[in-house]
Order: structure tokens, then sequence, then C-alpha cells
């Protein structure tokens, strides 16, 4: 009987190991394929809600979920200096081709503001690639 809870033990201590490893694993591929070059961007203030829509885009597409989630749940925290009127910051942003910016400028032009504008954007998965690629 003895042997048997300790057979039984080992066995899932073994697959206790391989899910850490696994979870360590995704989550040291997210971080070298996506995660730093977006965080080497981020001293760019006129980049940075481009840098991080961006970020938020490509975690939308990201193939693990699970860490999908994760990410944009904890970056979801820090989008609180991302009201609309710094869409402005595109206008500097050299990263921002001139086409964009005519898009912009038409858009501003067609759409009334708010005279009360949200302090924080609120990010949904459906509607961020809305929002991304208009």
């Amino acid at each position: 009987m003895r042997k048997q809870q300790e057979v039984s033990r080992r066995g899932s201590s073994a697959s206790y190991g391989q899910t850490v490893w696994n979870h360590l694993k995704a989550v040291s591929i997210f971080v070298t394929r996506i995660y730093v070059r977006y965080w080497c961007q981020r001293p760019s203030a006129t980049g940075a809600p481009r840098n991080d829509l961006d970020f938020l885009h490509e975690l939308f597409l990201h193939r693990d979920k699970d860490v999908a989630k994760a990410a944009t749940t904890a970056l979801d925290c820090h989008l609180w200096y991302l009201p609309e009127h710094l869409i402005a910051f595109a206008f500097f942003d050299e990263e921002v081709s001139n086409e964009k910016k005519r898009l912009v400028v038409a858009a501003l032009r067609q759409n009334i503001g708010y005279e009360d504008p949200l302090k924080r954007i609120y990010i949904h998965s459906r509607s961020l690639t809305v929002c991304i690629t208009s």
C-alpha cells in the first residue's frame, strides 16, 4: 500500500513538474517573441498609444490564449493614460504613415467629440480589430 501511494505521488509530482515547465516555456516564448519588442519601444511618448494598441492587437492574435489573456488583463490596468484626446500624438509619431494621419484628420472632421470624454479606454476583443484597422 505504501509503495502504491509513493508511486502515485511521484507520478503526480512528475506531471506537476511538466505542467510548470510548459507554463514557463509558454511565458518565455511570449516574452522573447512579443513583449520585449514593445517594452523597448515604450520610452517614446508620441508613439506610446500606437505602440500599446499594436501590442494589444498582437496579443489578440497570439496563439497561446491563456498567456494572451493574462497579458491583456495586466496591460488593461495600464491604459489609464490613453484617453481619446491623446489621439493627437499620432500626428507626431514618425511610425504612423501620412496616409493614416490623413484618415485620422478625416475621421476627426466627420465625428463629433464628446463634451465629457471617457477618462480611459476599455478594450473588448471584438472591437479591438476594428479599433486598430479603422
